[in-house]
C-alpha cells in the first residue's frame, strides 16, 4: 500500500503543477485591484480567482476555471497518500504517526468540500470557512510531521519554512475575512510561495519515507 502511495504523491503534484499552469495561461484576466487587467496576474491573482467560469475582467473562463478546479482536486487528493505515507520515517512514534494520518485524512476531505464550495458560487464566508477547515488541520498534520521528521536536516529546513509561510497566511486571511474584504496586498505571492515549499517538501518527505526500511536507504 505504501509504495502506491509513494508512486501517487509525486505523480499528483506533478499533475497539479501542470494543470495550474494551464489554468493560468488560459486565465482572461482581471484582479481584485485591477478589473481591466488582461492575463493572470502572479501578484495579485488568487488560485481561487482562476476557477471563476467568468474571470474577474467579466470575460467568460471555461476552460481555465475548469483546469483550476481540476488542480485543486488533485492537490486535496495528494494529501492523502501523503499524510498516510509520511509517518513511514517516524513510524516508531505510534501516537504521532497516528495523529498525523487522521489529522492529514481530514485535511484531504476538507481540501475537496473547498473544490465543491467556491467562493464564486457560494461566497467568500463560506468559501473562507472551508479553506480554515482544510488549513488547520493540515498544518497541524505538517506540524506533526515536522517533529517526527526533525532528524533529517532537509525536510526540517523546508518544512519550518513551510509552517511560517502558512500561519502568515492563515492569519492575514483571518483578518482579511473579519474586515470582509475580498483581498489583502502580498497575500496572493504569499499563497504561491505556500505552494512551492508544499511541493517541495511534500516530495522531499514521500522520498523519504518510501526509502525507509530499504535496502541501501
Amino acid at each position: 500500500m505504501w509504495r502506491t502511495a509513494a508512486l501517487a504523491v509525486p505523480a499528483l503534484l506533478l499533475l497539479f503543477v501542470g494543470l495550474y499552469v494551464g489554468a493560468a495561461a488560459a486565465y482572461p484576466g482581471g484582479t481584485w485591484e485591477e478589473p481591466t487587467r488582461v492575463g493572470h496576474s502572479f501578484l495579485f491573482n488568487y488560485y481561487c480567482d482562476l476557477m471563476r467560469p467568468t474571470a474577474l475582467n467579466g470575460t467568460p473562463n471555461p476552460l481555465g476555471s475548469r483546469l483550476a478546479e481540476l488542480g485543486q482536486l488533485v492537490f486535496a487528493l495528494a494529501l492523502g497518500p501523503f499524510f498516510q505515507l509520511a509517518p513511514r520515517v517516524f513510524e516508531e512514534r505510534r501516537r504521532l504517526a497516528r495523529a498525523v494520518r487522521v489529522l492529514g485524512a481530514i485535511a484531504c476531505v476538507a481540501g475537496i468540500g473547498v473544490v465543491l464550495m467556491p467562493s464564486w458560487r457560494f461566497g467568500q464566508t463560506v468559501h473562507g470557512i472551508m479553506l480554515l477547515t482544510c488549513g488547520l488541520p493540515a498544518v497541524a498534520a505538517l506540524v506533526c510531521v515536522m517533529l517526527g521528521t526533525w532528524r533529517v536536516p532537509a525536510l526540517r529546513g523546508v518544512a519550518f519554512a513551510l509552517v511560517v509561510s502558512m500561519v502568515f497566511t492563515i492569519a492575514i486571511f483571518v483578518r482579511q475575512m473579519a474586515l470582509g474584504t475580498e483581498t489583502t496586498f502580498g497575500l496572493a505571492p504569499l499563497q504561491r510561495v505556500d505552494f512551492a515549499l508544499a511541493l517541495v517538501w511534500m516530495s522531499l518527505t514521500a522520498r523519504s519515507a518510501a526509502r525507509t526500511g530499504t535496502p541501501g536507504s
